[in-house]
C-alpha cells in the first residue's frame, strides 16, 4: 500500500504568510490558526516560525493553548471553544490564553477564571454571521455587549465570526 508523505516547509509557511499580511489594511490583526496540531503541520513548530509576524494565534482548546504557552509561545492564543466550566476559565487565565466568549454563561465562566486566578482575563466575543455553530446575532448579542461592559475581570480584545460563504 502507498503511504502518503508532506513535506512542510516552515520557510514557505513564513513566506506565504508574509505574502497575505501585507495585502491586509493597515492596523488590521492577523492571526495564525494553528488548532489541531497545525492541521498535521506541528503546532509548536509553525508557530514559533511565525512568532513576531502573526497578530496572534488561534487553537481549539486550552490544552493546546497551554501546550503553545509551555513551548514558549509569547503571543496572544485565541481559544475556540468557549469554556464550559470554571477549570477552563481558570487555566486559560493562568496561561493568559483569550477565551471565546459566545454566550452569558461562557462570559460567567471567564470572569469566575480570572477573579480565581486573580487578574483578567482577555475575550473575543464569537458573532453568528450564518454557520449557526457558536456565536450571537442581534439582541442576544447586543444584551452580551452590555453585558461585558459591566462584568469585572473580563476584557474585550476583540470580536470574530466564522465566515460560511
Amino acid at each position: 500500500m502507498q503511504e502518503n508523505i508532506a513535506v512542510i516547509s516552515l520557510k514557505n509557511i513564513r513566506y506565504n504568510f508574509a505574502v497575505f499580511k501585507k495585502r491586509l489594511c493597515a492596523g488590521t490583526k492577523f492571526f495564525a490558526v494553528v488548532k489541531a496540531d497545525a492541521y498535521g503541520h506541528g503546532a509548536e513548530r509553525v508557530s514559533e516560525t511565525l512568532e513576531g509576524l502573526a497578530d496572534g494565534f488561534v487553537v481549539t482548546s486550552v490544552r493546546e493553548g497551554i501546550a503553545l504557552r509551555a513551548s514558549g509561545v509569547q503571543g496572544e492564543i485565541l481559544v475556540l471553544t468557549p469554556p464550559i466550566g470554571l477549570d477552563d476559565a481558570f487555566l486559560a487565565a493562568a496561561h493568559g490564553l483569550t477565551l471565546t466568549v459566545c454566550s452569558v454563561s461562557a462570559l460567567r465562566f471567564a470572569a469566575a477564571g480570572a477573579e480565581k486566578d486573580g487578574k483578567p482575563v482577555a475575550v473575543h466575543i464569537k458573532v453568528n454571521t450564518g454557520m449557526n455553530r457558536l456565536g450571537l446575532c442581534g439582541a442576544p448579542l447586543k444584551k452580551l455587549f452590555s453585558l461585558t461592559e459591566r462584568t469585572d475581570g473580563v476584557r474585550v480584545r476583540g470580536i470574530y465570526s466564522h465566515l460560511y460563504a
